[in-house]
């Protein structure tokens, strides 16, 4: 659906279209960015295979607007062993070179939670996961956390911003800038909402 000067959408009209029986909805996570820096929005996805590999594609978008066929990149074998329930994606330029990269959050069986960016290529590509800033096991707890991504500091470069609600009912906001290799660096705190404005934690939705 493409939008007018004044903002609004068109009528939803079609691009690729997976045939039937060939992907499963539930082994799909899906990030929007502009992946091969041509200045229109793309599709990307991490896919979980049968056999617990994971697999990045990236599916560009045409001149017209419309998401053409997925090509595949980066591979996690299986031996890796990763939990697909422990994995949230955030996309933005990481690194600040005018190309959406993916960075992804992932909760150990340790309780530890790490940050680790993908970079894409010129083409679109991602990249192998390498890692940022890793929170020591028992210092987060997963449930309490609402993260966002944007460009917080104006280095046009993706940070991640994080809601953490505390035992006491109060909530706090944090910053994890990245990089110039664009890596998430460890959180600084900011603004605190008191337990006293009797925030519903359920109650809210950051963008």
């Amino acid at each position: 659906s493409l939008t007018s000067a004044s903002g609004e959408f068109g009528e939803f009209t079609a691009g690729y279209k997976v045939p039937a029986e060939s992907w499963d909805w539930s082994s799909m996570k899906l990030v929007t960015g502009d992946f091969n820096g041509d200045r229109r929005m793309d599709m990307g996805m991490m896919y979980r295979f049968g056999d617990g590999s994971i697999k990045m594609y990236t599916g560009l978008a045409d001149a017209t607007g419309h998401v053409q066929p997925f090509t595949s990149s980066y591979t996690v074998p299986a031996s890796a062993g990763w939990d697909w329930n422990a994995i949230q994606l955030h996309a933005g330029d990481l690194n600040g070179d005018g190309r959406s990269d993916v960075a992804m959050v992932y909760r150990h069986a340790d309780s530890s939670i790490g940050f680790y960016s993908s970079l894409t290529s010129a083409s679109g590509e991602f990249g192998e996961f390498t890692a940022g800033y890793k929170v020591p096991a028992e210092s987060w707890d997963w449930s309490s956390m609402k993260l966002v991504a944007g460009d917080f500091n104006g280095d046009r470069r993706m940070d991640m911003g994080m809601m953490y609600r505390f035992g006491d009912g109060s909530i706090k906001m944090y910053t994890g800038l990245a990089d110039a290799s664009g890596h998430v660096q460890p959180f600084t705190s900011s603004y605190t909402v008191p337990a006293s404005a009797g925030w519903d934690w359920n109650a809210i939705q950051l963008p």
